[in-house]
């Protein structure tokens, strides 16, 4: 039996972890009923933050792999999350989640969906 394809398990992986996050506000999310978009970005202020994420990552990445050995992809998460982004107004990603999920004066984008959350511009 061959391994799945490291990119036919990123969706699968990430859905749960949405749900996960969504139960941790007590939400629900049903990861088996979902419709992902992937758009392309042209907004430079938003390209800035997602490449400074990757900077993080492949810094976290490469001294994980010469000081300890292995990636603490748990640790990443955490660091990438706790990291504020003047893109949005200096929160963290963990603060503006909840803020989105629990706060019903957080403005929401309109979309096709009552369901579907989306830091607006």
């Amino acid at each position: 039996m061959s391994k799945p394809e490291p990119r036919s398990m990123f969706l699968p992986l990430m859905l749960a972890r949405v749900a996960g996050l969504f139960g941790k506000h007590g939400l629900p999310f049903d990861a088996s009923n979902q419709t992902v978009m992937i758009l392309p970005r042209s907004n430079k202020s938003l390209i800035g933050a997602m490449n400074e994420a990757k900077l993080i990552i492949r810094d976290r990445c490469s001294y994980d792999m010469g000081h300890v050995g292995e990636i603490n992809w748990q640790d990443l998460e955490k660091e990438l999350n706790e990291t504020p982004y003047s893109r949005i107004g200096m929160d963290t990603p963990d603060i503006r989640l909840k803020k989105l999920l629990t706060d019903p004066g957080t403005p929401r984008c309109r979309s096709a969906s009552s369901e579907t959350f989306a830091i607006c511009e």
